[in-house]
């Protein structure tokens, strides 16, 4: 009998590629130019963190997502978000 589906909130499939530093920490220095590429790439989300990212076959084989959202053959760059901003400058240079 096979295992129930893991409910998560969003599965987004349909990538022709995703890229990743995998890991569960922020990386930095020479780590940062480690990058995976995952072909026929889906990612879940759950509580607003990506929880897990693999095939997207092996990803639906596990989880019963709430919504979906098709990536439409595009790539996947989760995590590689720059927060880094800057205050509006008032004053003269």
């Amino acid at each position: 009998m096979p295992l129930p589906l893991e409910p998560v909130d969003l599965l987004v499939f349909g990538a022709r590629e995703l890229a990743t530093s995998r890991g569960r920490v922020a990386l930095g220095g020479p780590a940062l130019s480690r990058v995976d590429v995952v072909t026929d790439a889906a990612l879940v989300v759950r509580g607003g963190l990506v929880v897990e990212i693999g095939t997207e076959s092996d990803l639906r084989a596990r989880y019963a997502p709430a919504q979906t959202l098709d990536a439409d053959g595009g790539t996947l760059v989760p995590g590689f978000v720059d927060a880094h901003t800057h205050p509006v400058f008032l004053g003269t240079r």
